[in-house]
């Protein structure tokens, strides 16, 4: 069932620290009695710990003058939570619920862990980045792959930054960011199971849920109209008429894979002074022109290589 979503006004960073349960009962926290007031949380009945879809039942008790947050050895083991970490804390009244976090996992297409310096292949740099973010507003951000994902949606594999990369069991996280870079990765029944189960049952919210086509894109833009003035005409390649209607229009038009991303696949048309058409595409290996007398004999020889992907037209960008 989906937690319901209760607004707190009140949010405050603390600093969580290991106290070991010769101090503190396992099911006690210590907090300072100023965020206890700051917070309105009541010392006198129980109320629930959340972190990402970890929840244990707890007792609050005063830390006196401490600005910190004291949880046990047995809550730290069970939460995966790291000591020394600075988080947000918030307290929901009406679920009787402190929540630590937010907790976000960001879904990357692989880990190398003989590859200290770029675990993360080309996004390494920011995944280090999103660690430093994270503790600067609060939050705790680990990384993992379809391959972490087990069949329990509760807890996972995961990959967090302490004093360099580490593999560790985590709860599954209040947000999802998906950084997967194919399709095929994306589609997988691992990832949408998990996908759905987290939303349904943890409440999760999932940022970049999927691919989006060009279509879809210009689809949901074009009906704004402080946008329409940013969007070039595009539409559909359905066959030649709309290729000889677009090249009859505009000097430059472009033709892009609707499910292509990072420029690939793009080829530019030009119309020439002699009424000839150049083509241009890039590769690896560099671009690549060529040139053609008549438009039919363009669309011709395009036809074979555009037939099994949906193309689409756009003007140029001016």
């Amino acid at each position: 069932m989906r937690k319901s979503k209760i607004k707190s006004n009140t949010k405050s960073k603390i600093s969580v620290q290991l106290i070991r349960s010769a101090q503190l009962p396992d099911n006690d926290i210590k907090l300072g009695d100023r965020l206890i007031r700051q917070l309105r949380i009541p010392t006198d009945s129980p109320i629930q710990l959340a972190f990402g879809s970890f929840k244990q039942e707890i007792r609050v008790t005063s830390g006196g003058k401490s600005n910190t947050l004291a949880l046990s050895p047995t809550i730290f083991s069970s939460s995966e939570l790291l000591p020394r970490s600075t988080m947000n804390v918030r307290y929901y009244p009406t679920e009787k619920m402190l929540k630590l976090g937010p907790l976000i996992g960001v879904m990357v297409s692989r880990f190398l862990p003989d590859e200290p310096d770029k675990p993360f292949g080309s996004i390494s740099a920011f995944c280090l980045e999103m660690v430093n973010a994270a503790k600067k507003q609060g939050a705790y951000v680990y990384f993992f792959t379809p391959d972490m994902i087990g069949s329990n949606p509760s807890t996972l594999e995961a990959i967090i930054y302490d004093a360099g990369w580490k593999k560790r069991s985590v709860p599954a996280p209040d947000v999802i960011n998906n950084r997967l870079s194919t399709r095929k990765l994306e589609n997988s029944p691992s990832v949408q199971h998990f996908m759905r189960e987290v939303k349904s049952r943890f409440g999760t919210h999932i940022f970049n849920e999927k691919f989006l086509d060009k279509s879809d894109v210009f689809e949901a833009l074009g009906p704004d109209t402080k946008l329409q003035k940013y969007l070039p005409e595009s539409y559909l390649l359905s066959g030649y008429p709309t290729l000889k209607k677009m090249c009859t229009t505009y000097r430059t038009v472009f033709l892009k894979p609707v499910r292509g991303s990072l420029g690939k696949g793009i080829i530019r048309i030009s119309r020439q002074e002699n009424g000839h058409y150049q083509t241009m595409t890039t590769s690896l290996e560099g671009s690549k022109k060529s040139t053609y007398s008549s438009l039919p004999k363009l669309f011709s020889s395009l036809s074979g290589k555009i037939k099994k992907r949906v193309t689409k037209f756009s003007k140029d960008w001016i």
